[in-house]
């Protein structure tokens, strides 16, 4: 069995914008067969804070997570219906669970497009 991995890392800044001017990050990739996400999204910095994450995957499924990260935090997700906040010592803050059952990735091209 093989499973797609990719450890690159990908960096959305919290930047002001224009009104309508996109502020987000997105990935493409393509896996050799079905498998569950795993994702870690980090609020990095010394202050502010990240806010309502949302996780669009393949275009056509929304995950909207209405959470406060402060500096150093951060959100995991391994594959279930659960998404775990972390501070900044790597403590597990609070658990969010998810109406679904888990996030799948389709065999061939994926993409994950997320904002804050």
């Amino acid at each position: 069995m093989h499973r797609f991995s990719m450890s690159e890392k990908f960096e959305l800044f919290n930047e002001m914008v224009q009104p309508g001017q996109p502020n987000d990050v997105s990935v493409e990739f393509e896996v050799e067969e079905p498998q569950n996400l795993y994702l870690v999204i980090g609020a990095v910095g010394e202050t502010g804070s990240v806010n309502q994450v949302t996780i669009v995957y393949n275009g056509y499924e929304t995950l909207s997570l209405d959470v406060e990260l402060m500096p150093n935090y951060s959100i995991t997700y391994r594959g279930d219906n659960n998404i775990m906040i972390y501070d900044e010592k790597g403590r597990m803050k609070n658990i969010i669970e998810l109406e679904i059952e888990r996030i799948e990735m389709d065999q061939g091209n994926n993409n994950l497009h997320i904002s804050a």
